[in-house]
């Protein structure tokens, strides 16, 4: 049985959405734009900060409590053209049907995993959308440029400066291993 939420006093819809985790609001806002618009006006995340992990096949973006860094969220992309068996399609920015799925990452935290073509800057998309949304600060970038290609890398860069420019400056929070070249 579904619970009416948004019959509920608005308070009550406060309080559930509040105690809801950062996947579970991502998946619910992007099935109406009347839950997105809920969201973004009644919930203000408290202890979060954001860390952001750019590799080659994959891009993470952890939600973690400032209290306690062992509890975290999250949620990763790729680019593949196949997807897994068990997929569900989310509306995530101006993209109405990226294929995603449930998954826990090693440790066994709750994840959520999207898929996207090559073509697309997928990292930026998911980036605004969760800014637009839980305007949580960034703690962290993290970038492994290893076996990524030079245009790829200068792309990152390029992306993640306006990212960096609203990071504290007396903390470094630019993190990335060099890439080596093979000559």
């Amino acid at each position: 049985m579904a619970i009416p939420l948004f019959r509920l006093p608005i308070l009550v819809i406060q309080l559930i959405l509040e105690s809801m985790g950062f996947i579970d609001i991502f998946v619910l806002t992007s099935a109406s734009s009347k839950t997105k618009k809920i969201v973004k006006n009644l919930i203000r995340v408290r202890n979060h900060e954001m860390l952001i992990f750019l590799e080659k096949k994959e891009h993470f973006f952890n939600f973690e409590n400032i209290s306690n860094p062992d509890l975290f969220e999250q949620i990763s992309s790729e680019s593949r053209n196949r997807y897994p068996k068990d997929f569900f399609y989310l509306r995530i920015g101006t993209f109405d049907y990226v294929p995603s799925e449930f998954s826990s990452a090693t440790n066994g935290v709750p994840a959520l995993t999207t898929y996207w073509c090559d073509d697309i800057d997928h990292e930026k998309v998911l980036y605004n959308a969760f800014i637009e949304l839980f305007r949580l600060p960034v703690k962290q970038i993290c970038m492994d440029l290893n076996g990524v290609a030079f245009s790829t890398c200068k792309n990152w860069f390029n992306e993640t400066s306006f990212v960096a420019s609203l990071l504290d400056p007396s903390i470094h929070h630019l993190i990335y291993r060099p890439p080596q070249f093979v000559v």
